[in-house]
């Protein structure tokens, strides 16, 4: 698959995870409901001019960019594990495997119907069953009876061995009667040795070898290191072989005395030309699947040899060209803090270190309410409430300062000191610095006694 343009194009390695993109536009989304959210909220729980002075407080700007840097954080990372190729180079690729050729005997014999439906079917069957297991092995097909001839070369193409394959019948030999030993010398005859691949030979026949010269031939396959492998087709019984008339009546075959021949797996024969060779023998009589037993528990674990396999293209992965720019991305969110920073004046600077010894609370600060209900005698309370009233912030937030300066002293109680905080919370709130604001009003909650200062300490 490619993206963008011919000029800028990449093909993707890892499609699957395709629908990963969709994580950043959702990512966008859920972020500007959040933002949106966050507004409504404070206009819904606070008074109009308490919401506008705290959303003061918070950039929209950077709000935006954290969200988008989320958003485009998450893109990048969907990309990078899509696996971006552009590029590619070619290197030198070798393969572990085992060459096989598999000899099948197509002779008259094999048309007996000692095994269902009769035996050259059951042969291409258990061929089949082979090329089922094959994995990462060439594998070569000869049809053998009086002669031989090559079905397919070696290779790894199970589809075209299968088309091979089926088509094999006794009408296509040129000479009958069966000759082992030919099977095994063209066999020979398709190892090129340059591969360095494991060899092997696998006769799957009834056995009636007419020549008499398998054995020696598997002798000299075992001289160039090569094993013989034998699956015998038929039953020790036999069957006979059909043959159809002119007139489309079936019979059998017979001898010269008319007698019909009676054809016999020849397992002993076969036995002993697989065993010279250090190979083995399975048929039909011993397992349902002989070809695929012998190749599962014998064949396959030949010690598999490094195949020549000629150049490959390998694609460069660049998922590191999304990688990064969307770690940088994901650190600018981490970073990117969306309150602004406070500039008060000097005197609540002073104000606000000392509001913040003294405690903090998750309350809210509301409109300021006429503080005449204080009733305390102490004159600089007075002071206070006065400078709230009349706005001066600056002035009351020196006064405070200067006032709680007496905590712990006989001269300020408890009740006062609680006064003084809610008088100070106003005009920090006034100031519009609502985190001073709101420790103010919390100290003030936990020193009043009960009454009303209680309750809007805790209702502020």
């Amino acid at each position: 698959m490619l993206l963008a343009d011919a000029a800028w194009s990449f093909e993707l390695l890892r499609e699957i995870w395709l629908p990963a993109v969709l994580v950043a536009p959702l990512l966008a989304l859920c972020g500007a409901w959040a933002l949106t959210a966050r507004r409504r909220a404070l206009r819904q729980l606070f008074d109009e001019r308490f919401a506008r002075r705290a959303e003061s407080q918070v950039s929209r700007l950077r709000g935006g960019l954290r969200v988008g840097a989320c958003a485009g954080a998450a893109l990048c990372f969907a990309f990078a594990l899509l696996g971006p190729t552009r590029g590619w180079s070619l290197r030198e690729a070798r393969q572990k495997g085992i060459d096989l050729v598999v000899c099948i005997d197509t002779s008259r014999s094999m048309l007996a119907r000692d095994l269902r439906p009769d035996r050259l079917t059951r042969a291409k069957r258990e061929v089949q069953g082979l090329l089922e297991q094959l994995q990462g092995n060439r594998l070569a097909l000869v049809a053998f009876a009086g002669d031989t001839r090559d079905i397919a070369p070696l290779t790894r193409d199970r589809s075209a061995l299968t088309r091979l394959l089926e088509p094999l019948t006794p009408e296509d030999n040129r000479q009958g009667g069966t000759n082992l030993a030919a099977a095994i010398e063209r066999a020979l005859a398709l190892f090129d040795g340059r591969s360095g691949a494991h060899e092997a030979i696998v006769l799957v026949t009834d056995g009636e070898d007419l020549s008499g010269q398998g054995l020696e031939a598997a002798l000299q396959a075992k001289e160039r290191g090569i094993r013989t492998w034998v699956v015998g087709i038929g039953t020790a019984a036999g069957g006979k072989i059909p043959l159809s008339a002119r007139d489309g009546r079936e019979g059998f075959l017979a001898d010269s005395d008319g007698k019909e021949v009676v054809t016999q797996l020849a397992g002993a024969t076969l036995e002993r030309l697989a065993t010279s060779t250090g190979g083995d023998y399975l048929s039909t009589e011993q397992s349902p699947t002989p070809l695929e037993d012998l190749y599962r528990l014998r064949i396959q674990r030949l010690e598999a040899r490094s195949l020549e396999q000629g150049l490959v293209r390998i694609p460069h992965d660049r998922y590191q060209w999304f990688l990064l720019p969307g770690l940088a991305l994901a650190l600018c969110a981490a970073l990117l803090h969306e309150r602004r920073t406070a500039r008060p004046a000097h005197a609540a600077v002073l104000l606000v270190a000392l509001v913040w010894s003294a405690g903090s609370g998750p309350v809210a600060a509301q409109e300021s309410r006429p503080a005449g209900y204080a009733g305390s005698s102490a004159r600089g309370l007075r002071e206070l409430v006065e400078h709230v009233r009349a706005g001066r912030r600056e002035e009351a937030l020196a006064l405070s300062a200067q006032l709680l300066e007496r905590r712990g002293s006989a001269a300020l109680d408890e009740n006062t000191e609680a006064e003084i905080l809610y008088a100070t919370g106003h005009a920090l709130a006034a100031a519009e610095l609502p985190q001073p604001a709101l420790s103010a009003f919390s100290s003030a909650r936990v020193l009043a006694g009960p009454g009303e200062l209680r309750l809007w300490s805790s209702y502020n």
